[in-house]
């Protein structure tokens, strides 16, 4: 009997302190409101673990990728177009063994080796002034840039039918080829200078300039093209107006 009244007591001891801790929660919330209809800050406590990291903000408009991995994807599209340019230059099928007599055979595609691997290594100096200051990149750049850098891929084939024949269409199809490449340089340098905050600090003036270098290289192999339907010889002689107006952009 004695038991049975201790166990009722300690019963009854818990639902008073249970009642008590209800009371005092609604009389916070009560608080809580009054405070908030006066204008008062409302405080609230949010338990944490000492060692979580705070919470990262979430980013604003499109996702941003880092411009190093362009430029290293740029590099290995680089150098392999480079490689497959020499790969068309071959003695005359048939022979045995090599003589300086079969050298005028084998100078047209000398001679395209020659001008592709100086236009794709302008093509890569010009890419890499533009990525220099870059620190990051949207998607829209980088289709730009993977776009570029498809047509830098393709340039051995129209090398290849220059060499092989060197007719109208021959250069023509070159030409187009290289207007196609230097356009997408430079529309890539454009949309960048657009976004001053992917730069590093205090190049967004230098960016600017840099991005209309890329602009006498269509432009010379644009001309060349009605002047390919006139002479394919002549059309290629105009190419050589790269070298001085290459130094006098220099200056």
């Amino acid at each position: 009997m004695a038991l049975h009244l201790v166990r009722l007591a300690g019963a009854g001891d818990r639902a008073r302190a249970r009642a008590r801790a209800r009371a005092r929660t609604r009389a916070r919330a009560r608080g809580s409101r009054r405070r908030a209809a006066h204008g008062a800050p409302v405080l609230r406590s949010r338990s944490r673990p000492m060692n979580a990291s705070p919470p990262h903000p979430r980013p604003e408009g499109r996702p941003l990728f880092g411009a190093e991995r362009m430029a290293a994807l740029s590099d290995g599209v680089f150098s392999i177009a480079a490689t497959l340019l020499v790969l068309d230059v071959r003695l005359p099928a048939g022979a045995d063994e090599f003589r300086w007599a079969q050298l005028p055979a084998v100078a047209p595609h000398l001679l395209g080796y020659v001008i592709s691997f100086l236009v794709i290594a302008r093509m890569w100096i010009a890419q890499h002034r533009l990525l220099q200051p870059v620190e990051r990149l949207d998607a829209r750049a980088l289709w730009l840039g993977l776009l570029f850098l498809m047509l830098v891929a393709f340039v051995p084939f129209p090398t290849s039918v220059l060499a092989e024949h060197g007719n109208r269409d021959a250069v023509v199809l070159y030409a187009m080829t290289i207007v196609a490449l230097s356009l997408l340089l430079s529309a890539f340098g454009a949309y960048v200078a657009r976004h001053p905050e992917w730069l590093r600090e205090g190049e967004g003036g230098a960016y600017r300039r840099e991005g209309f270098r890329p602009w006498a290289v269509p432009a010379v192999f644009a001309l060349s093209i009605p002047i390919a339907w006139l002479d394919p010889d002549w059309a290629m002689a105009f190419w050589l107006l790269l070298v001085p107006l290459g130094l006098a952009l220099r200056r």
